[in-house]
């Protein structure tokens, strides 16, 4: 952990050193170009994004004034090209008119012989319609004449400096300190998605190891077609073809469940069934992640996955590696370790982490706490993109001071759902809730997988244990909220994507542990798990249907024909680890 932790942290100060130098004069800038706080704030992020990615794969040499800002233009006409696209040129400029107020009186003759003049110089031809919205002719022109001057530098001097532009400005104003922050964060997710997308690419020299081995073989076979034949005798019987040896019967799938078995694997021996713990079922694929630590890198998520159409071979050969989470450390280090170590990423350790995969994406939570404290827990999201295998920070959830705030988390149908609790003085033990924040995953890039939320309101309280379960949102009941005295059920909830909350009739209130799961008909089941009292170590599974409060009798619940070493629900799949003799084998089945 140490050397990655000084990488990191070099690269830190030295962005931090950039923003520095910089940072208010690109600040200003943007807000010369748009006028509007909200569009200069995207600008000036997108801009340090880009110099930060710029910056990755070099040797570190603070770049100048002319080059910062150089770049920081091209950046403002990467984000601002699709307002203005010719598909979209009309509408975003009704748009632009509606929202962003001119800066001062000057006709369309002046927009637009000064918004021409703009795209000549700048080549900002599509951001040029939005900028003559915001400055009058003579900021125009001084701007036109900075990127001149700019790109004509001569010995590294600007003919006309951006004090000049900027001294238009009625005052001079600093990077809002929230935005500060916010960058920061941002900076080290771009890091970590580089250096994933690195390490999944693997060194430089492998892009040209294609070629070259294309034509060697080439070179081969044209060597093995024309050259001299000494022996002309064949073989006298044909090559043998390999079998797999590791694929077998095994024996037969426990049942008395309402599910159908899509995948049988064999444990062997030595196979570590606690990694089973934090196994993900999709419709076709197993994910098995598995969290690596050692002393001299920072933690990592391993992925390996395995088709269930691979049924009864062993889990180990069957399993392949998909691709590695890099998990950074909070960036503060907490404060019992700030005066020992003074380094990012230190004093922290992983408390507690869950990783799901819905569609494309694998979405992994990991909560951070101090190591010589119970309180100031940190919890990170973080989003590896399936084919490309590249993984970064996607959102930092920070909990207030000695825990005040909790955050769950759900994840499933191509949604993130978070919901935020806190605790204030006059609520007692009663957490206050916020409206859950529902995400939908989208584009291939996994620091803005996210996007933007989607609110729905939650007047009910905090979700207890929500699930996705099926493109569902089911919860075990809610925060602070008891069950009536002489009530042998437990009120279980679904919140619909519209913001609508039923409730549901769950499973007995009888201290196990239980789960939601939604079967591929469409109904909505809970599982339980019961210690056998016969068998050390083995549970026997119950499966019960959930329906609203007097739509139907309750059926009895179903129990599994056996007792079983290990129980996963993951979405709308169930897995168990049964023995029968000495064979151990991995069950997945598909709830019907």
């Amino acid at each position: 952990m140490q050397k990655r932790a000084k990488i990191y942290e070099e690269r830190r100060q030295n962005m931090e050193s950039l923003l520095d130098s910089y940072g208010d004069t690109v600040w200003n800038l943007t807000l010369a170009l748009t006028g509007n706080q909200d569009l200069a704030q995207a600008l000036f992020i997108e801009a340090f994004l880009d110099i930060d990615r710029k910056l990755f794969y070099r040797k570190w040499q603070t770049p100048n004034e002319a080059w910062v800002l150089r770049r920081s233009v091209r950046a403002f006409d990467e984000l601002l090209k699709p307002l203005v696209n010719s598909e979209h040129r009309r509408s975003a400029k009704l748009t632009m008119k509606k929202t962003l107020e001119p800066r001062s009186s000057h006709s369309q003759a002046q927009d637009a012989k000064t918004a021409t003049a703009l795209g000549a110089q700048t080549g900002m031809a599509y951001a040029s319609s939005v900028v003559a919205s915001h400055l009058d002719e003579e900021e125009l022109n001084r701007l036109v004449q900075w990127v001149e001057g700019l790109r004509r530098r001569r010995a590294g001097a600007l003919q006309v400096t951006v004090q000049e532009l900027l001294a238009a400005l009625p005052a001079q104003a600093s990077v809002p300190a929230e935005m500060r922050i916010r960058l920061s964060h941002l900076l080290y997710a771009v890091d970590a998605e580089m250096e994933a997308q690195r390490r999944h690419s693997g060194p430089t020299w492998t892009k040209y190891a294609l070629p070259l081995t294309f034509v060697f073989a080439m070179g081969t076979v044209g060597y093995g077609l024309y050259r001299p034949v000494s022996h002309p005798a064949v073989a006298s019987s044909a090559a043998k073809v390999p079998t797999n040896d590791s694929q077998q019967q095994l024996p037969a799938p426990l049942q008395n469940l309402p599910v159908t078995v899509v995948g049988q694997f064999k444990l062997n021996s030595g196979f570590d069934k606690n990694s089973l713990r934090h196994m993900v079922l999709t419709k076709n694929m197993l994910y098995l992640p598995v969290l690596q630590q050692s002393s001299d890198t920072w933690p990592s998520i391993v992925l390996q996955s395995a088709p269930l159409t691979q049924a009864g071979q062993g889990l180990p050969n069957a399993l392949k590696n998909v691709a590695a989470i890099d998990l950074i450390p909070p960036l503060t280090p907490p404060k019992s370790a700030k005066a020992q170590t003074g380094v990012a990423g230190l004093g922290w350790r992983i408390a507690d982490w869950n990783l799901y995969v819905t569609g494309e994406w694998a979405i992994a939570a990991v909560r951070w706490d101090p190591v010589h404290s119970n309180s100031g827990s940190v919890t990170q999201l973080y989003a590896l993109y399936l084919p490309s295998g590249v993984s970064s920070l996607a959102k930092l959830l920070n909990d207030a001071p000695n825990n005040a705030n909790s955050y769950t988390v759900a994840v499933g149908g191509g949604k993130v759902a978070i919901q935020t609790g806190f605790k204030t003085p006059t609520a007692g033990n009663t957490e206050v809730s916020l409206p859950v924040d529902v995400y939908t995953l989208s584009g291939t890039s996994p620091a803005r997988a996210l996007g933007q939320p989607k609110h729905l309101p939650a007047p009910f309280g905090v979700m207890v244990n929500p699930v996705i379960t099926g493109n569902t949102l089911v919860f075990q009941g809610i925060q602070g909220h008891t069950e009536p005295s002489g009530t042998t059920t437990a009120t279980w909830y679904q919140l619909s994507w519209t913001g609508q909350v039923g409730s549901l009739t769950g499973p007995p209130l009888d201290g196990q542990p239980h789960w939601a799961v939604r079967g591929a008909s469409g109904q909505l089941w809970w599982v339980e798990t019961t210690p056998d009292m016969n068998q050390k170590g083995f549970v026997q599974v119950l499966m019960g249907p959930l329906a609203a409060p007097g739509s139907q009798t309750q059926s009895p619940a179903q129990t599994l024909s056996k007792s079983v070493r290990f129980v996963r629900v993951s979405d709308q799949d169930l897995a168990w680890v049964q023995t029968d003799g000495s064979v151990d084998q991995l069950v997945v089945t598909q709830v019907q």
